[in-house]
């Protein structure tokens, strides 16, 4: 398994918006404001030629369109969206731990976060995860990246305004 730190630009993120939990995300947020980010456990990512192929028809052709208008995307997020926001909402890189093959995953099983296993919510196999995550995406009307997913909240101001002051204070 490899461990990468990756601009927001390179990871498409999930489809919930604005995220599934504010409390998770405020949390989040104040590890990251805090300089605690490194201690969370990395976010699971997959390359985008293991998952592309998966898509079919509209959802498929939305994806292609999307690539190449967004040619920095190279991973899809699997888990981990609210850290992923918070990370980039006090800017700081995305901390992801690139998974490919069954090996990645039963050593993602071992990582440890705060003295005990850390659940990763994943599949046993590559192929359940991108099965999941295709059904994640269907009938999307879009994709987007980390980064486009914060500004999108932001601009729609759907999180705290503290938040929102810090991220324009922080923009690189």
């Amino acid at each position: 398994m490899k461990f990468k730190e990756l601009s927001p630009t390179q990871v498409i993120t999930t489809r919930d918006f604005p995220v599934h939990s504010a409390e998770v995300l405020e949390r989040y947020f104040e590890i990251y404001r805090n300089g605690n980010g490194d201690e969370l456990p990395p976010v699971p990512l997959i390359h985008r030629n293991l998952v592309t192929s998966h898509f079919e028809g509209t959802d498929s052709a939305l994806l292609q369109e999307y690539l190449r208008q967004n040619p920095r995307v190279e991973y899809f997020l699997l888990n981990g969206s609210h850290r992923t926001t918070s990370a980039n909402l006090t800017g700081h890189v995305i901390k992801g731990m690139l998974l490919g093959a069954k090996e990645d995953i039963q050593m993602a099983s071992q990582i440890r976060f705060k003295g005990e296993i850390y659940e990763h919510g994943l599949h046993d196999t590559i192929i359940g995860n991108v099965i999941d995550l295709v059904e994640h995406f269907s009938g999307t009307d879009r994709f987007q990246t980390v980064q486009q997913k914060t500004d999108r909240m932001v601009n729609k101001r759907v999180i705290p305004g503290y938040m929102i002051k810090h991220y324009r204070g922080s923009l690189r």
